[in-house]
């Protein structure tokens, strides 16, 4: 009988032991989920991600552009080569005033308009390549072949444009990301390094 009585304590102190442990397992599981979820929110996760993902859209497009161009014009670079030069040359010249632009208003209406006319710029250069790619050798015929030197000036504008409006909003979206990242610390972004102290002495 004791013996009986000392195995099923045993047992029972196993249960609880066990139980401990599982709950101390899911206890440090769910703090590691939720140290997770709070990076995912955090500033500097969010600002990260979004400039990741704009970048990547924005490099993708004017690949395919490129592609685009160069199945248009009859697998010649000279319309890609001229696309390049004018969304450099747009930003070069425009950039400035884009600068002044962002400066003046407001962070969120300056996004705002930049996402808007961002994304309709690129809607409506995909409309006009889709209606050259069906109707090719009909734009052809139209004014002696200007029609076809028209849409490729509409083209390359558009997506001008476009690339204008991305550059506004990657510069709307870093304008602040360092004070967001340090999470408004002012003290953070003004105490020097020591290293930086003692070069200077």
């Amino acid at each position: 009988m004791v013996g009986e009585l000392n195995e099923i304590e045993n047992s029972r102190n196993e249960k609880k032991q066990t139980k401990t442990t599982s709950t101390r397992c899911i206890k440090g599981e769910s703090n590691a989920l939720g140290s997770v979820l709070i990076y995912l929110r955090s500033p500097r996760f969010l600002i990260s991600a979004s400039c990741a993902l704009l970048i990547w859209g924005d490099r993708t497009w004017h690949f395919a552009m490129c592609v685009f161009l160069i199945e248009l014009y009859g697998h010649n670079l000279l319309l890609t080569a001229v696309f390049g030069l004018v969304v450099a040359g747009s930003v070069l010249i425009f950039g400035v005033l884009i600068g002044d632009w962002i400066d003046r208003k407001p962070r969120n209406k300056v996004a705002h308009a930049a996402l808007f006319i961002r994304n309709g710029s690129v809607t409506a250069c995909c409309v006009v390549l889709m209606l050259m790619f069906s109707y090719r050798r009909e734009m052809d015929q139209m004014w002696h072949g200007w029609f076809t030197v028209a849409c490729y000036a509409v083209v390359i504008t558009l997506e001008a444009v476009a690339n204008l409006a991305g550059t506004a909003l990657t510069i709307t979206i870093q304008r602040d990301w360092i004070v967001s990242i340090t999470g408004d610390n002012r003290g953070q972004l003004a105490v020097p390094e020591r290293g930086s102290e003692d070069e200077e002495k």
